[in-house]
């Protein structure tokens, strides 16, 4: 991710271009669970504790 960005296309987006690259999309799809998955925990937490 260091250094000039490629160019982009007018409809690509950054998520579009972590998938072509595919070396970083993996990390991505990682991260997008990871914090899927706190989200989902915090919330499931706060309904036990409250409730």
């Amino acid at each position: 991710m260091a250094g000039e960005a490629p160019k982009l296309h007018p409809d690509e987006g950054p998520f579009r271009r972590w998938l072509a690259e595919g070396s970083d999309s993996g990390l991505a799809v990682v991260m997008l669970l990871a914090a899927l998955m706190v989200v989902v925990g915090l919330y499931l937490l706060d309904r036990s504790l409250f409730w």
